[in-house]
């Protein structure tokens, strides 16, 4: 399996693009459980941003949080805010 570019979060600006492009590029790989999602999305996302994922899933451990609970996470916080 190819790998996916990973996630720059210094370039919040492309959380968008990139979510897009990764939901397009699992569907392509076949990975239809969260497991196998959850995982290829960890893979591909850079340092910083698994650090803050994990302050703001606290207490609860990245494992047991689903995927798509995992995006709606990602984008409140890196999604910027419109005044």
């Amino acid at each position: 399996m190819a790998n996916f570019r990973v996630f720059d979060f210094n370039q919040p600006e492309t959380w968008a693009t990139f979510l897009e492009d990764f939901q397009f590029w699992i569907d392509g790989q076949g990975s239809t459980t969260d497991a196998q999602k959850r995982g290829l999305l960890m893979e591909s996302l850079d340092a910083d941003t698994k650090r803050n994922l994990k302050k703001w899933i606290a207490p609860r451990q990245l494992r047991a949080v689903s995927y798509d609970e995992l995006v709606i996470v990602l984008d409140r916080e890196i999604t910027p805010k419109i005044n």
